[in-house]
């Protein structure tokens, strides 16, 4: 019963007080919420795809997007120079690899030998990554491209100076990683890739966000797809890359791929391991995931 502002008190009908009690109690939880509850949600802004704000953006395909400040790095490792490496601007990255279903909304059509639609799309070109990436782009009236080299690198150490986001051993991997000791549909032993194929391993991709996160959020940024770059790939060209956001060399015959894959051994899904492939070849093992240019 509510007192209202007369002289007296009116008898309510029952259906009208419970509604009435129901609502006071929805204010009420309303204002008890948590801060994160209320984070976790895109504003309408950012589910409308309306520009990339806030840490974390989603675009109208859903695809997360986590914004990289700008910074100094030590890029390399192994038998790569390790050299200092500055990052000018922010960007946003995908959270998670481009997906078969992000693909095919986009591109018409699926190319993916291990089909399901929340794996990473694979048997894409460079050519065709770059041909999602303007067509995304126009898509929302954004710049979506692939990220640098150097920007990859930068995202997936997430401040780290050592061979993984996590520290110098790879035996943690397994909690970040689909890659070729647990890709399989049979155990495998660790490092080994002679036996995995012996095993009888059955290696394939995994649908994505299912291991733990680097400390910036981002997802499967070691295994399950080897990742296009934009750069050409040169074997010396740290010895002579430029400190201040380097894109690699002015021509090659293949591209950077980073990151391994779900038949990767340990030491090809460390931050600084580098493949390369062609171009113009699509495969099993490579996908890409995207970068969004952020307003300056």
């Amino acid at each position: 019963m509510i007192p209202l502002k007369t002289e007296r008190v009116v008898s309510l009908p029952l259906a009208v007080c419970l509604a009435l009690l129901c609502a006071c109690m929805s204010v009420a939880l309303s204002q008890n919420r948590r801060p994160d509850d209320v984070a976790e949600q895109p504003d309408a802004h950012q589910r409308a795809g309306g520009g990339p704000t806030g840490a974390e953006y989603q675009n109208t395909l859903q695809m997360r997007l986590v914004r990289v400040e700008p910074g100094t790095f030590v890029m390399g490792g192994g038998d790569y120079k390790r050299h200092e490496v500055i990052i000018s601007r922010r960007f946003y990255i995908g959270m998670f690899e481009v997906t078969q279903s992000h693909y095919e909304a986009v591109m018409e059509q699926q190319p993916s030998l291990n089909r399901q639609s929340v794996n990473p799309v694979e048997r894409v070109t460079w050519y065709d990554a770059l041909e999602f990436c303007r067509r995304l782009g126009d898509r929302e009236g954004l710049h979506y491209r692939l990220p640098s080299e150097a920007e990859w690198e930068y995202a997936c150490r997430a401040g780290s100076n050592t061979d993984y986001f996590f520290g110098n051993s790879p035996y943690a991997l397994e909690s970040y990683c689909w890659y070729g000791a647990n890709s399989g549909r049979r155990p495998a032993p660790f490092g080994e890739i002679g036996l995995w194929i012996l095993n009888g391993w059955e290696g394939r991709s995994h649908p994505i966000g299912r291991k733990k996160p680097n400390p910036w959020g981002l997802r499967d940024i070691y295994g399950n797809v080897w990742e296009w770059c934009s750069d050409w790939f040169g074997q010396d060209h740290y010895e002579r890359s430029p400190v201040r956001d380097p894109r690699g060399p002015r021509m090659g015959e293949q591209r950077v791929v980073r990151g391994g894959s779900w038949s990767s051994g340990p030491a090809a899904c460390s931050s600084w391991a580098r493949g390369s492939a062609s171009p113009f070849v699509p495969s099993a093992g490579i996908g890409f995931r995207v970068v969004l240019e952020a307003e300056r």
